[in-house]
């Protein structure tokens, strides 16, 4: 997801806009290795927020760039990088509730204009065997949020959310399949229940009527070929900003790992 912003404060923004990334790359190394940050890089993000490294190395993805991370949880599942031009002037590591923490779902980094909150939710699995936990790590995102707000500055949330938030975000005909492998029931609600709190979903924002915009495939079945997809990525940004949005899309041409 690409969002470009404008904004009347230099500082962050370069040009007085400011503009974030967000991409699950499925593997950090393997995308270093195939050359794939170049399209991005040529896009001179301001911040960008990667899901699922797959790695504790830390390589240099992006020349020139600030990184950082957290780990992965079962030695290379999930992990986060945020890498941004301006250095961060805080970082926080999670939401400080161990259960939620251990799988390193949430990093967040603090910039002159505004806080960008990188995350790579949980999926609540087939047969829905992890609800449970996804309920919690919603709640506990949204209590970071809230906390977040009272510094005063814009928080951002983006990343691999591992829902379709509506009907019109995933390709009808997989709905069933979609259900089985738990990216809808209850973590939709919770997704509006985040919005009812001063959110808006930035590409529906500019979008709201656009079909066929999908950010996930199943390799498993060879969907992409056929466009056969889901949107699970999404940019959250605070409803007294939305009129900020210059674009907001899905960049096209760019694989993961």
């Amino acid at each position: 997801m690409d969002l470009l912003l404008k904004h009347e404060n230099t500082g962050l923004l370069e040009d007085n806009n400011m503009r974030i990334i967000s991409w699950n790359i499925n593997g950090l190394l393997s995308c270093i290795k195939n050359h794939s940050f170049l399209p991005v890089e040529l896009l001179k993000p301001d911040v960008i927020c990667c899901q699922e490294t797959r790695t504790n190395q830390q390589p240099e993805a992006i020349k020139g760039y600030h990184h950082y991370w957290t780990q992965t949880y079962g030695s290379h599942y999930g992990g986060l990088l945020t890498m941004s031009k301006e250095p961060a002037s805080r970082i926080w590591y999670g939401v400080d509730v161990q259960k939620i923490d251990e799988e390193h779902r949430i990093l967040v980094t603090e910039f002159s204009q505004a806080i960008v909150v990188n995350c790579y939710a949980p999926r609540m699995g087939e047969k829905l065997s992890r609800v449970d936990f996804r309920k919690e790590w919603d709640e506990a995102l949204m209590g970071m949020v809230l906390r977040l707000q009272t510094l005063g500055k814009p928080v951002i949330v983006c990343g691999d959310m591992n829902v379709a938030r509506l009907d019109i975000d995933m390709y009808q005909s997989e709905r069933n399949r979609y259900e089985q492998e738990g990216f809808l029931t209850a973590a939709q609600s919770d997704v509006e229940t985040f919005l009812d709190q001063g959110y808006v979903d930035a590409f529906r924002e500019k979008h709201p009527t656009q079909k066929d915009s999908y950010t996930w495939w199943s390799s498993r079945f060879a969907k992409r070929s056929s466009g056969e997809g889901i949107r699970l990525d999404y940019i959250f940004i605070p409803t007294q900003i939305a009129g900020k949005i210059e674009d907001v899309r899905q960049v096209q041409g760019i694989r993961d790992s």
